[in-house]
């Protein structure tokens, strides 16, 4: 029985789950502290003039994208469909994943799960509470842990990608270096009297 334990909790903390678990319970509790002391459309500057945090309620995705309830019901599906997506991913290719793609695997699952938890039991739609000054008064549109952690789970996720390639072609071409026997041309033998 304590070597299942032990077994399970290795599985846990290896699998990053402890990650995805963490970021999904401050997305939750974040939404319900907003909630309770917030009102909406109040504003508690942290950063004047760059942060500020308010509450609000977005039936759309960034920038009000499908801001209606039938996009409410579309978004819905799309965020379950890509939790189940990203969670089929992680099973069938494990024991393929390190620990960078573990993590990034995390990220974007919480954010998934916290947010369609909101367009789920939530009629109105996303909480959303973190504002941000792009350039003073202009405002980015606000957003919430759940975004951050798509928004950083992807861009980890695209430097991983394009990194990698660059490896696997600087890898190839110390293997395989341009060969310096290339044919030559006409126009090179007629130069080099060969014709």
């Amino acid at each position: 029985m304590i070597t299942k334990i032990k077994s399970g909790l290795k599985l846990f903390y290896r699998s990053y789950a402890w990650l995805g678990l963490l970021l999904l319970l401050l997305d939750l509790v974040s939404k319900l502290v907003i909630q309770h002391y917030v009102a909406i459309g109040q504003e508690i500057t942290l950063i004047p003039k760059f942060l500020y945090l308010t509450l609000t309620y977005n039936k759309g995705a960034a920038w009000s994208i499908l801001d209606s309830d039938a996009g409410h019901i579309v978004l819905t599906v799309i965020s379950w469909l890509a939790f189940v997506g990203i969670l089929g991913y992680f099973i069938v290719s494990y024991k393929k994943t390190n620990l960078l793609q573990k993590a990034i695997i995390m990220c974007l699952l919480a954010g998934t799960i916290g947010n369609g938890i909101d367009r789920t039991f939530y009629e109105d739609g996303v909480i959303d509470f973190i504002g941000v000054y792009l350039f003073y008064p202009n405002r980015f549109p606000i957003f919430n842990l759940a975004d951050c952690c798509l928004v950083v789970g992807i861009i980890i996720l695209l430097v991983y990608i394009f990194t990698t390639e660059i490896r696997i072609r600087r890898r190839k071409r110390k293997l395989n270096p341009p060969s310096n026997d290339r044919v030559k041309s006409q126009s090179e033998k007629e130069d080099d009297g060969e014709l």
